[in-house]
């Protein structure tokens, strides 16, 4: 008996006032201990958006407005619905906001226009001018304060936006050294200070990890696998990592050390060392070595590195595999020589790659690109044994169509 007092006002805040629950029937089965309910609703006519202007919006530019105005939920024509009028609200207060009007305030007003026709009209008062001023750090331990100022996309000084706060929280989450990060502005409406406080609060996390697991496969049959890293090594985000796996294919020991900031803060250095030995049916290979890499991180969408390696290899294949020559081409692919049992030596090797990445996610893509490059040279003026250039890229494009299917397209080149 409630329910079609409910749905009235459902239909209300999204703009039919006439609607309602002409009537409704219950019809029993027959065993009676369930029912089918039929609701007979009129919905009659909508009260329509004739028009939403723009008013007190002249900080902004003619640009950001004409986008605002255009991505605004309620459009002409369209039933006055409540709730997408105080999402409009909401969002010309988050535009300004975000482009250094803390202290903005909008209203909403609305004005007949004709027969169930209303003009809506959003009012902003921006108010003053705001930039960042004096940030203050709390709850951090081991963590360096200068840590967690790196990792600030603003300073004092730089004009107010809420997007700079969203992307310092979000960078702070990165480096896995905090359980909780919150950027909050220290604002007074009041007074209006031209000048807007930022207080920071962390919750660190904890540093050290062990990761171990153990298994049994008709291949590898049983294996084994040990990992422990520290984040936080020195207490400016160093990250160590030891890694030790074994099982009747491969086995070894692997390390690996990370500066997240080496001269600037954009620039980090990683060093990965191994030594490792990999037992397949048809060939066995043993690699000693490891890999020094830096990396420029241009933007949150596009990195840059340079990487230099140094290793000794040593592989080895069975008679029975050098005798079929249905795996020779597979041989080579891996990197063996199909023509003796043994091949060792060293390999040097420097290598350039490029990354940028607009997806709108790492693991479920639904749009944007993906493009990846790579340029590698060992030998000649580089000592080692064994002299090749290596070029490939990859690129990528999701295509969202209407929500229901993306359509993906990949092209892979190399040589």
């Amino acid at each position: 008996e409630r329910d079609p007092k409910r749905i009235e006002a459902f239909y209300l805040d999204r703009g039919f006032p006439d609607a309602g629950v002409r009537s409704y029937d219950v019809r029993l089965n027959e065993t009676q201990d369930q029912a089918d309910i039929t609701l007979d609703i009129v919905e009659g006519e909508p009260i329509r958006v004739a028009a939403v202007e723009l008013r007190g919006f002249d900080v902004l530019t003619e640009a950001q407005r004409e986008t605002l105005q255009s991505t605004l939920p309620p459009q002409p024509d369209q039933p006055l619905d409540r709730q997408l009028t105080i999402a409009s609200r909401e969002r010309a207060l988050n535009m300004l906001r975000d482009e250094g009007y803390p202290y903005a305030a909008v209203s909403l007003r609305e004005e007949e226009a004709g027969p169930r026709l209303r003009r809506l009209f959003i009012q902003a008062t921006p108010g003053v001018l705001a930039h960042f001023g004096q940030v203050d750090i709390r709850g951090q331990t081991t963590v360096g304060e200068n840590v967690i100022r790196r990792q600030l996309t603003f300073k004092p000084g730089d004009r107010f936006t809420r997007r700079a706060m969203r992307e310092t929280q979000r960078k702070l989450y990165g480096p896995e050294l905090f359980e909780f990060a919150n950027v909050q502005s220290i604002e007074e409406p009041v007074l209006m200070n031209p000048e807007v406080p930022v207080r920071i609060t962390v919750a660190e996390g904890k540093h050290r990890k062990v990761t171990t697991g153990i298994g049994y496969g008709t291949e590898e049959q049983a294996r084994a696998r040990l990992r422990w890293e520290h984040l936080n090594l020195f207490g400016g985000a160093q990250k160590f990592g030891a890694e030790g796996k074994w099982s009747s294919l491969d086995r070894g020991v692997r390390l690996d050390y990370r500066e997240p900031y080496f001269l600037a803060p954009n620039l980090s250095l990683n060093f990965d060392g191994q030594a490792w030995q990999a037992r397949e049916p048809g060939y066995a290979t043993n690699q000693v070595g490891g890999r020094v890499t830096l990396r420029y991180q241009r933007s949150q969408q596009q990195f840059f590195t340079v990487s230099l390696q140094n290793e000794y290899q040593r592989s080895s294949i069975t008679p029975e595999a050098l005798l079929d020559f249905t795996v020779r081409d597979d041989l080579i692919a891996l990197g063996l020589d199909p023509r003796g049992d043994i091949t060792d030596g060293t390999l040097t090797a420097v290598a350039f790659d490029i990354n940028r990445n607009t997806t709108n996610n790492l693991l479920d893509a639904r749009s944007g690109y993906l493009l990846t490059g790579r340029v590698e040279k060992a030998g000649k003026w580089l000592a080692g044994t064994y002299d090749y250039w290596g070029v490939g890229g990859e690129g990528r494009h999701y295509l969202s169509i209407a929500n229901r299917a993306v359509l993906a397209n990949r092209l892979r080149g190399a040589t």
